[in-house]
């Protein structure tokens, strides 16, 4: 919890810059899925990548911080059931990052809030969390000019967008 709210404290007060630089963003989410798969031993997480792949000019800190939550989150409220997915699309306007998991779902009554700080769905149980990850995600996706969008549904599960335009 201490690590998000430096953070989110660095992000408040402008401490925090994008260092853009080449990368691979295949590369960053491959590396994501094994670590997360290394703290979930019994899980695994689907890479489906379409589009013609290519080198990106993007902060691979924070581009590897939020897909770590995204991916993180999705193994956490997926629980015992099928595991979570990730598409990378690669198109002429840019990229785009879909997460899917296929859990708890997010109560419609706690969707407009999922992005403000220390708000967490009301059906999380004694899931633990502190409310702060997709505040952060959202911020860090807006640094590189994009967007980050959701759909769910409860019992079914939650499917993230990200997309980043072209720079």
């Amino acid at each position: 919890m201490l690590k998000d709210v430096f953070t989110l404290g660095r992000l408040d007060v402008g401490k925090t810059h994008l260092k853009k630089e080449i990368t691979s963003l295949t590369g960053i989410v491959k590396q994501v899925i094994q670590e997360c798969q290394v703290q979930y031993k019994d899980r695994s997480v689907g890479l489906t990548v379409e589009g013609k792949e290519r080198q990106l000019l993007l902060d691979s800190q924070l581009i590897s911080h939020a897909i770590s939550n995204l991916i993180s989150n999705a193994l956490k409220y997926s629980g015992a059931k099928k595991d979570p997915d990730v598409v990378l699309k690669f198109s002429d306007n840019g990229i785009s990052v879909v997460v899917n998991d296929y859990g708890i779902g997010i109560p419609e009554r706690d969707q407009p809030n999922l992005f403000e700080s220390f708000s967490r769905a009301s059906n999380v149980g004694d899931i633990e969390g502190t409310g702060l990850g997709l505040v952060i995600v959202k911020q860090f996706i807006e640094m590189h000019g994009g967007t980050i969008t959701f759909s769910s549904e409860v019992g079914k599960g939650t499917s993230f967008y990200v997309d980043i335009p072209n720079v």
